[in-house]
């Protein structure tokens, strides 16, 4: 299996990743997630939620999880994850590509959204000892890297609903990928500015009223909306690792004036900016805490390891799932920036 060295690309806006090698058409990370916008890929993606709860909407539906559980996206789904503090996933993606040779059918076959419907210890199962070995890297770590993820699949085709589409479906949804892609990836270039959707639509070469319903059917909310909540959540984070005013920080994240930015923080927060920022005392931020309170956050490989190493000595997730949230607590040294 051929390899990839060198560091992940970064998001210009949302991620931050650790540099590691990694297997090809294949990615493992550990993540501490507050929020993350609504977003799409061309991924099969695994979350398997090892500590908090987590909001979760993918393709229009609503669905809470607690640890330990997991759900699978889909390629070309769009989907927002929202959790009140903090939770830590551990998250494969793969590429249908992955499987082309011996499994074509995977690039057609879409996995229900919902969680774990009977016992979750067989995926974690898979997934813990994957991501271990993925961590690890010791010589043939690609081979069982490769036979777990195909457990992973058997398991997830043979208990999990699942369905077949057609092949003009699958293409249609890959239009529809790169147009959502090509979307967001203009709004995150440009929220902070006066922006309205008729310059979206404009770059994309659309009427409005075609772009305002196809908005709302992929993303599942309005573009102001959508806006709003990307502008609020950089807000946010400004709020609790920065000193900038609330002036400054509405003039950087796009609001015209505090009274939007109250108005957007009460909406999606149900507090104000300064009672949030009272409620982060500023002494986290100076004991290297700080990115816990980001978007989200990606563990080092050597944190990944250490985490996953300690779990498999208490049963994590398999024989005492309700033991393991306090240990493995973001307020955990195992977290800290090195």
């Amino acid at each position: 299996m051929l390899m990839e060295n060198g560091p992940l690309k970064k998001n210009n806006n949302e991620y931050e990743v650790i540099e590691h090698k990694i297997i090809k058409n294949f990615k493992v990370f550990l993540v501490s997630l507050a929020y993350r916008t609504p977003h799409v890929h061309s991924d099969f993606e695994f979350n398997f939620l090892l500590e908090g709860s987590a909001f979760v909407i993918c393709d229009g539906i609503e669905k809470t999880f607690h640890a330990p559980d997991y759900f699978v996206v889909n390629p070309f789904t769009p989907h927002e994850i929202r959790t009140e503090s903090p939770a830590l996933f551990l998250s494969i993606q793969v590429q249908t590509s992955f499987f082309k040779s011996y499994f074509p059918a995977v690039s057609h076959t879409e996995f229900a959204f919902c969680g774990a419907s009977n016992d979750p210890a067989p995926m974690f199962s898979y997934a813990v000892s994957l991501a271990k070995q993925y961590f690890k890297e010791e010589p043939g770590f690609e081979l069982f890297c490769a036979a777990r993820l195909n457990d992973i699949f058997y398991y997830l085709i043979t208990s999990m609903p699942h369905q077949t589409v057609s092949n003009a479906v699958h293409q249609k949804q890959k239009q529809n990928y790169k147009r959502i892609r090509r979307i967001s990836d203009y709004i995150d270039e440009h929220y902070s500015e006066k922006l309205l959707l008729r310059d979206v639509a404009e770059t994309e070469g659309l009427s409005l009223t075609y772009l305002s319903h196809f908005f709302k059917d992929r993303f599942q909310m309005s573009f102001q909306e959508y806006l709003m909540r990307l502008r609020c959540e950089k807000a946010r984070q400004l709020l609790l690792l920065t000193d900038h005013n609330l002036l400054e920080i509405c003039l950087e994240c796009g609001f015209s004036d505090i009274k939007y930015l109250n108005k957007g923080f009460l909406e999606i927060y149900k507090t104000s900016p300064k009672e949030l920022r009272r409620q982060s005392p500023k002494k986290e931020i100076a004991s290297g805490k700080s990115f816990l309170q980001s978007t989200q956050r990606f563990l080092s490989a050597e944190d990944s390891l250490k985490i996953l190493e300690e779990s498999s000595l208490t049963g994590f997730c398999v024989s005492c799932p309700k033991t393991y949230a306090k240990e493995f607590s973001p307020a955990s040294d195992i977290y800290r920036e090195k």
